[in-house]
Formats: C-alpha cells, structure tokens, sequence
C-alpha cells in the first residue's frame, strides 16, 4: 500500500484533514512520531539512570539555545551541508554568497523531509532535542561543542555586522 492510498483511507475515516497543495501529511506524522519516539525514549532513559538533571543552569541553558541557532543554521542553509540536504531539495536563486536557498522537491517522504531541512523554525525543535538529550548524556562533551557552535555564530554575527557596516559607508 502506498502513501496516497493510505492517505486517502485516512481521509475518508477523518483521520487527517485535507492539507494545502498536497502537503504529505502521513509523512509529517511519521516524522512527529519519530521525533516523539526518539525524545521520550531519552527521557525515560535518562529517569531510569537518573540521569535527568534536576534543574538546566541559564548559562547553559543559553549555550545550547544559541548553539542550536548555529547548528539549525549549518544543516538548513551552508553549502557544505548541501551534501545532506541535496536529495530532497532543489536550489532556488536569492541566496546569500555564504548560504543555499532551497525548496523542497517531490511528494510524500522526500517532500516532508526536503521541508524539514529547509526550514530553521521546524529543523530548530530537531537540534535542540538533540543538543539537549546530548547534554543530559554527556554534558562535558556538549558544552564543548555547544561551546564551539556559539563561537561560530557569534562570528557570523560580527562578520554580518561589518558587512552592513562597510554597506552602509558606500
């Protein structure tokens, strides 16, 4: 069976709605399950080691948010990340010198995953589960990591900041 005849079943029970220019939303919810599935399963690993910290400090709690920016950035726009991307998306016109636009291409799986890929917002929740389950596992080893994407985005920034600056004298 198919994702369109399984999707059409779906439709036909009320199981899921109809979506906007052929959204592939059994995809979408095989993705969310995934997401659901691998994030749960941390956490009951992490209660069954009692290894869930018991409060997350601020300092570290803006290391990951800021190095999830950065490495939500990485696998959603810079070019050497295409490689990752390149079988589920298309290259678009419009992009800065140092990123990639892309949409994604085909239907079903491809498309939900060419989606995912291509948006910071959707891929973002994707990094920081991933940077915080690692941090529950191994904090040591994540700060340092988290440590170094904060470096680079806070070197994207000030790059950023003198590009407009040398603009704006022009």
């Amino acid at each position: 069976m198919d994702n369109e005849t399984i999707c059409r079943d779906l439709r036909r029970h009320h199981v899921i709605g109809r979506g906007h220019d052929h959204e592939p939303l059994v995809d979408y919810a095989v993705l969310a399950t995934t997401f659901l599935t691998v994030t749960s399963t941390a956490v009951v690993s992490a209660l069954r080691r009692d290894a869930l910290p018991r409060e997350l400090p601020l300092r570290d709690a803006l290391l990951l948010g800021l190095a999830t920016t950065r490495l939500t950035r990485l696998f959603t726009r810079e070019k050497v990340m295409r490689v990752v991307r390149a079988p589920f998306t298309e290259v678009e016109e419009g992009a800065s010198p140092d990123e990639v636009k892309e949409r994604p291409r085909g239907d079903g799986a491809i498309r939900a995953l060419g989606e995912l890929l291509t948006c910071p917002r959707c891929f973002g929740m994707w990094s920081s589960a991933a940077l915080s389950i690692a941090y529950v596992f191994a904090p040591g080893p994540t700060r340092f990591a988290a440590g170094l994407l904060t470096a680079a985005l806070v070197n994207d920034y000030v790059n950023l900041r003198f590009a407009q600056a040398r603009a704006h004298q022009a």
